[in-house]
């Protein structure tokens, strides 16, 4: 029996995330928990049941709470909200730029900017584009490996830091 034949990339962006892989052009950078050999049970410790007329699904979930078991009382409570707080404003503030570069590569097509310059601009907007959505994807909003997301969060907005110069 080999679910992954039909359920492809069901938790892959999320280990790969937690592995501190997946994001084309930044370097490998495991969270601390999995360095420490910490696996998806250590914190998804909550059962979520949803029943659908007959029929029960169940996936476990993780709370801030999980965290208290190793890092002590109310650490959980204090930092997972911090994390996702900062992650969430740093991704919307990149969304915003996304938008004023995507929307000035569609007008320089028009206004006769060089080919060059466009194509540069596009690669370093699909770049940025990619890195966030990969933290869209993932869902944890920085908790799975808070130092991956920073970082691509940084690259993502030097790249669209970069094609905004190109564009003018």
């Amino acid at each position: 029996l080999d679910c992954s034949r039909c359920h492809r990339k069901q938790h892959t962006i999320s280990e790969e995330m937690y592995m501190g892989i997946g994001v084309s052009g930044i370097k490998s950078q495991p969270s601390v928990m999995f360095k420490t050999k910490v696996d998806c049970n250590g914190c998804h410790l909550y059962p979520r049941e949803e029943k659908i007329g007959e029929y029960t699904k169940s996936v476990q979930l993780a709370k801030p709470e999980a965290c208290n078991a190793c890092h002590g009382k109310g650490f959980g409570q204090m930092t997972v909200p911090a994390w996702q707080s900062s992650t969430r404003d740093s991704y919307e503030e990149l969304e915003t730029m996304l938008a004023e570069v995507k929307a000035k590569i569609e007008a320089g097509q028009a206004s006769g900017l060089s080919k060059t310059e466009l194509d540069k601009a596009g690669k370093l907007y699909q770049s940025a584009l990619n890195g966030i959505d990969f933290i869209k994807a993932d869902g944890s909003w920085g908790v799975h490996n808070l130092g991956y997301t920073e970082t691509i969060l940084d690259k993502a907005k030097e790249d669209l830091e970069k094609s905004l110069r190109l564009l003018g």
